[in-house]
């Protein structure tokens, strides 16, 4: 594991304990804690390969020694050590696993057996990253690297002054801290961790005499560790804010704990990336070499980056997760925007599971789209809120400056979403929604068509025992030119199971008549820069799963030949976007839906 790795550690045991030792023969073993003392585990490591380290009393006085054991499970004990008379110290060198709970205990023994154990005490090991900055060769080249604990690595970079040359890299480091990888086009990147010091090279090759290839380290690579305990200590982490594919922006940021971060932003095929000087207080702003200027402020919500990226007069507003986000639900926020016809409305539903009630903040956007770049938006939205079997609605609201607009813009901070005009007509409301299903209705109040967003965010993931499972959205897809698309964020410490759908020719059954007879589906996500994770035009490529997998989270099952989409994969923690055109100029209604796979 690489040298710097700082463990952190709470301890889950009692703090206090006795044990009286039954008499073994002719010999008296008696161990037990006096004064308040207690077993200690010291935890206050500088490195992976840092110990842990155990003391106790020893109150007896005819023991040969003592043995240590070690589980991780608190149930399945394994002798790790024995120590000998009057040893009241122990240093486990590991190796270690990082977030694992260890549990020690400790007990006496002689030539005639052993004594009763200790009470356990345990820890808990969970490591935060390490993180690098530094140069990639002397002509204005940079890098920020993020090394996990499990050994696994990211690097960020932009390879020189006056080029387009950035790159995300995904890679392993040994336990000595060294590591190799290769990047088509630029070459093979190698280097070694020591001492909190990256010293390395890039590798490019030439072509020499005869046609042999010749190699070439002429780009050097060189860093040092950022500051553990520093003021951004508790936002740092690598966040990224998904890929948006009508506008072409993303934006990825590797925050640093010490007030360090690195940018990397792509606006279409432009790619820039620089340092940035980071604040968990209030936003950083900084500008990157070729002009583009980044602002980035963390949220109160664990996990979660907002701000604008600046350029040539464009203003990009983006909300990025990071990947360690613990959050308990599967879906944090979802969103579809849709064009709505003058007059007419959208209607989304979604569902939230388990017990007691989520606090949702549900927001319809309209005039304030026109600020983010989105042409011709819905002038004047209202939204409505439907629970299954109740004929009122639950909730509603109509220019939402005329409501609670402190708690609104409150909320809206806290899970990163971009602020509206208090005196715009944009709808938005803040609902308790017990388990069940519920139907959002978006009226597009003008006569005018345009383009419309509804956005349903979870304002108490981290405390509630309930969750959002999934969301769909009807509404009209205007040819390959205005789809409807669907962005959400999956959240967890592990891969989560997700169905997307497409659904055109079976929305006949409920009486709607203009369908969109062939619709695609394209998904995008948070990998590299320009993340395509899958696409789809045909259900039936994988039609023995999709039907599986519908019948056991109640969704309608397609029809052989319909041509609908669909796609059911394990996507990691992060932000995505589904996109749902008509092939051609194909034009017609269709339901997108979202599903949490149990």
């Amino acid at each position: 594991m690489i040298d710097t790795v700082v463990y952190r550690t709470s301890i889950f045991a009692a703090a206090l304990w006795r044990i009286g030792i039954p008499v073994l023969g002719r010999f008296l073993i008696h161990l037990s804690v006096l004064g308040g003392s207690s077993l200690v585990l010291n935890l206050d490591a500088r490195s992976a390969g840092e110990p842990i380290s155990l003391s106790w009393n020893d109150n007896s006085n005819n023991e040969t020694g003592f043995r240590i054991e070690r589980s991780t499970d608190n149930i399945a004990f394994v002798e790790i050590a024995v120590v000998g008379e009057n040893v009241t110290r122990y240093t486990d060198f590991g190796p270690f696993d990082a977030r694992q709970i260890y549990a020690y205990r400790v007990r006496a023994y002689n030539e005639f057996g052993n004594s009763g154990y200790t009470n356990t005490r345990t820890t808990y090991y969970d490591p935060p990253p390490v993180f690098f900055f530094g140069e990639l060769g002397s002509d204005g080249g940079s890098f920020a690297m993020m090394c996990r604990a499990d050994g696994s690595a990211v690097l960020v970079g932009k390879i020189e002054s006056g080029t387009s040359g950035t790159l995300v890299q995904e890679f392993q480091v040994s336990h000595e801290g060294v590591f190799e990888f290769n990047v088509l086009g630029l070459g093979t990147f190698m280097g070694q961790i020591i001492d909190g010091q990256i010293i390395g090279s890039i590798e490019t090759s030439s072509q020499g005499t005869g046609g042999l290839s010749i190699a070439n380290s002429d780009i050097a690579l060189t860093g040092s560790a950022a500051k553990p305990d520093g003021s951004t200590a508790g936002v740092a982490g690598l966040y990224d804010t998904g890929h948006d594919p009508l506008s072409e922006s993303r934006l990825i940021i590797l925050a640093g704990p010490d007030g360090n971060g690195f940018a990397l932003s792509s606006l279409g095929s432009e790619l820039s990336g620089g340092f940035l000087d980071l604040s968990a207080e209030s936003p950083a702003t900084t500008s990157l070499e070729d002009g583009t200027r980044v602002s980035v402020g963390f949220a109160d919500i664990e996990g979660v980056v907002s701000g604008t990226v600046m350029r040539d007069g464009e203003t990009f507003n983006f909300v990025g997760q990071d990947e360690e986000s613990r959050k308990k639900s599967v879906f944090l926020n979802v969103s579809m925007r849709s064009p709505i016809g003058g007059g007419a409305t959208i209607i989304a539903g979604f569902v939230v599971a388990g017990v007691g009630e989520k606090r949702l903040l549900i927001r319809g956007i309209g005039p304030a789209l026109g600020n983010l770049g989105v042409q011709n938006p819905v002038l004047d939205p209202r939204l409505e809120l439907f629970r299954l079997g109740e004929p009122e609605p639950i909730g509603e609201n109509d220019d939402w400056g005329a409501g609670d607009v402190s708690s609104i813009t409150e909320y809206s901070a806290s899970v990163g979403a971009f602020q509206l005009d208090s005196e715009g007509k944009d709808a938005a409301l803040v609902v308790n929604a017990s388990a069940g299903l519920y139907w959002l209705h978006m009226k597009n109040k003008s006569s005018r068509p345009g383009t419309g967003l509804v956005e349903i965010y979870d304002l108490d993931a981290e405390s509630s025992s309930n969750s959002l499972v999934n969301l769909s959205l009807r509404g009209e897809v205007m040819g390959s030119s205005d789809p409807i698309i669907a962005g959400f964020v999956v959240s967890g410490e592990s891969p989560k199971g997700v169905m997307v759908r497409a659904m055109g020719r079976e929305l006949r059954e409920l009486g709607v008549t203009e369908t969109l007879e062939d619709p695609v589906l394209t998904l995008y996500g948070s990998g590299g820069l320009g993340g395509l994770v899958a696409d789809n035009s045909d259900w039936e490529e994988d039609s023995n799963l999709l039907n599986e997998l519908a019948n056991e989270v109640g969704a309608f099952t397609f029809q052989r030949g319909s041509r609908s989409a669909a796609k059911a994969m394990w996507l990691r923690t992060g932000l995505y976007t589904a996109v749902v055109s008509g092939r051609s100029s194909e034009s017609g209604e269709v339901l997108v839906e979202l599903y949490a796979i149990p």
